[in-house]
């Protein structure tokens, strides 16, 4: 999106690429390795294949392994955290971080097996079929508990889709907020609902492109560093300007 920034005519640039990928899955051109990851997340739940018995499966090993409560498929909650399988199978303890943010807040939230995987592999890959399918499995998950807020995680293009494309994906309005864990987190921060040790060391902050450029959260970022952080340094360019 970076090109859309400086674009003299304002062309959505991005949004043009991925309305291209629309044709030709229609041509039937997808890479077949894309292919493959659009229909896993449509018949096994995920792209990496973590179906809902496995997503339970690991937080109840996780919330075994590090005394940490991730409630499941919860009857009724505030807030509905998804995950990107990715972090799931090979970065679990993001889940656990983000588990331990929510119930410092003291929030209510839930993951929920019914709508869990925040990446959609159907609208990468042009195929609106499967996209919508994503969409709803979430959008679903999140009225039957009545969540008011769904937090995505570390995945900026998850972000981007149910955030920005997501009530045009299903052809109606979001009955909730959908807030990228950035966002989130600086919500509690704002709130005074974090206590943070404070960290001595030196830090930069590279902005995501789908969150910062596209997704308009660029500063809730810097609320969260400035917080905690002494010896914070941006980097040159940053902001809505970083190259991705």
């Amino acid at each position: 999106g970076r090109c859309t920034t400086i674009c003299p005519m304002g062309i959505d640039i991005a949004s043009i690429v991925g309305q291209a990928r629309k044709a030709f899955a229609k041509a039937g051109l997808v890479p077949e390795d894309l292919q493959e990851a659009a229909e896993n997340s449509r018949d096994r739940g995920s792209p990496l294949g973590l179906t809902p018995e496995k997503m339970l499966d690991r937080v109840e090993w996780l919330e075994d392994d590090f005394e940490t409560d991730m409630p499941v498929d919860k009857d009724k909650a505030d807030v509905l955290l998804t995950v990107s399988s990715i972090e799931a199978m090979k970065y679990p303890d993001s889940l656990v971080a983000m588990a331990k943010i929510l119930n410092h807040s003291g929030d209510d939230w839930t993951f929920s097996t019914k709508g869990y995987e925040s990446t959609n592999f159907g609208y990468l890959a042009g195929r609106a079929d499967i996209a919508k399918v994503m969409v709803e499995r979430i959008v679903e998950a999140a009225e039957t508990i009545g969540a008011k807020t769904v937090v995505i995680p570390e995945c900026g293009h998850a972000y981007g889709v149910m955030r920005w494309s997501g009530a045009n994906i299903i052809g109606r309005p979001l009955p909730f907020k959908v807030l990228h864990i950035t966002e989130y987190i600086a919500e509690l921060q704002r709130a005074g609902k974090l206590k943070m040790k404070p960290f001595e060391d030196a830090v930069t902050y590279h902005d995501p492109c789908q969150v910062s450029r596209r997704g308009g959260a660029t500063q809730d970022a810097r609320d969260i560093l400035n917080g905690f952080v002494k010896d914070f340094r941006e980097m040159e360019p940053t902001g809505e300007m970083n190259w991705c």
